[in-house]
């Protein structure tokens, strides 16, 4: 994958740059809305770009793309992981501390996938 490298960090204007401060990406105001709205708006949207890039990026840095085109699959196994080991009693209480650190850090995970705070 031939991206831009790097942390994509908030640039002027509703743009999105490099560490060195090239623009990458320009995401426009929704002239939908009222002004105030639109402006929040924009600023989720450079917010859920940039962070969605520099943590798939965080991961595999020379492909982050691979990341992207894997969350689906590696969060339908982390699930169905998570409860197999609750099936067969394998969660929680598990005398095996690392188990237990395990089968915690997975529900963990999956809540904040799912929204959880």
């Amino acid at each position: 994958m031939n991206c831009t490298k790097g942390e994509w960090i908030r640039g002027a204007g509703g743009s999105i740059e490099d560490k060195d401060g090239y623009p990458i990406a320009i995401v426009f105001p929704d002239t939908r809305l009222p002004s105030g709205d639109s402006i929040v708006k924009r600023e989720a949207n450079l917010g859920l770009i940039r962070t969605s890039v520099n943590a798939c990026a965080s991961i595999n840095p020379d492909n982050p793309m691979a990341v992207v085109e894997s969350i689906k699959d590696m969060y339908e196994a982390l699930k169905e992981l998570s409860e197999i080991t609750h099936d067969l009693g394998l969660g929680d209480g598990n005398p095996d501390p690392l188990i237990e650190a395990s089968n915690k850090k997975a529900r963990k995970a999956l809540a904040k996938a799912e929204g959880a705070k």
